[in-house]
């Protein structure tokens, strides 16, 4: 059993390592970089490391691919579909698509090998619940070791995958308890921290899908596959994504000036995540720096009490 990574980045080589050391040390067996500028300094210096392969998205790999996309979206797709193809030259057996500032954690103290042997032949693909960082400082330097809370509510997306009756029942039961804690929060008067949604990035999760099955795009979220009569896809709940979509106010500043500046347009974007980047610009372009590190805090940060309601409610908890 063999398990890869495919990831698309724009960041820094601090993030990068964290990155690697991190899904290194639970057992991955391959990263696969592909790095949206070609000649990023970054490319030499993981090179070197052993269970790297470093592709830089350069005007040859995109000749390759019928030319480049100006949406990150669609580039993120076009090399994780070039993933796939690199894992079956490797005998790689299954490619979990995720970010740079995304880290894999699962409940079993075993290496991820290990937890991926526990899926039986018939399911090819597995959605992971996305968990998102909540900073206590604005900036946290070694953000794995110091932050623990994480925004957390179950997938509830139903759409692309072919899922046994029993696990629609799950997600449909999860969805109307969502709706419920959520009513919950506004009476109580934690509104606030859904004002940019209570999740400030997405709720989709991301997957993870066996190289061997007929897959047709591995897709941002999940992969689009060709199920034959006997596969189905599955919804784990002992494992999730950490997403680390603000860990300090100047990551999630640059994550947002390149939305701007053109390095990472997005099409993609659900309502309240556009009203954060419409937010960010009209202050941005008012040169208005209180102003932005006042916003990071308020999507953010949640006061202690705050925190220790919604750990209740179990829509937080620590990892």
């Amino acid at each position: 059993m063999s398990v890869a990574i495919c990831s698309t980045q724009l960041t820094t080589l601090k993030q990068t390592i964290a990155f690697i050391s991190y899904h290194q040390k639970i057992g991955i067996d391959h990263i696969f970089i592909f790095f949206d500028n070609p000649n990023d300094e970054i490319i030499t210096s993981v090179s070197s490391i052993d269970i790297v392969t470093a592709i830089p998205c350069n005007q040859n790999y995109w000749q390759q691919h019928q030319g480049r996309p100006d949406s990150i979206e669609k580039r993120q797709n076009i090399n994780a579909d070039h993933g796939v193809n690199l894992c079956r030259k490797l005998n790689v057996e299954w490619l979990l698509h995720i970010d740079v500032d995304e880290f894999f954690n699962y409940d079993s103290n075993g290496t991820v090998t290990e937890f991926f042997e526990k899926f039986p032949d018939y399911i090819v693909t597995v959605r992971f619940p996305v968990c998102e960082a909540i900073p206590t400082e604005l900036e946290h330097h070694n953000f794995l070791a110091e932050i623990k809370s994480f925004r957390c509510q179950p997938i509830t997306y139903r759409h692309t995958m072919k899922m046994t009756f029993s696990q629609k029942l799950t997600i449909k039961h999860d969805l109307y308890l969502m709706k419920l804690k959520r009513v919950i929060m506004k009476i109580i008067g934690l509104e606030k921290y859904a004002k940019y949604g209570f999740m400030k990035a997405y709720v989709a999760g991301k997957s993870a899908t066996r190289v061997d099955a007929e897959i047709i795009t591995m897709g941002l979220h999940s992969s689009k596959i060709k199920y034959h009569s006997h596969q189905y896809g599955l919804i784990s709940n002992s494992s999730r994504i950490l997403h680390f979509d603000a860990f300090s106010y100047d990551a999630w500043y640059q994550k947002w000036l390149k939305r701007l500046d053109g390095r990472g347009t997005s099409t993609l974007m659900h309502d309240e995540r556009l009203q954060q980047l419409l937010d960010f610009k009209k202050l941005y372009d008012c040169n208005d720096n209180d102003a932005l590190l006042a916003l990071y805090k308020q999507i953010y940060f949640i006061d202690k009490k705050g925190v220790k309601l919604l750990q209740n409610l179990g829509l937080i908890k620590q990892f």
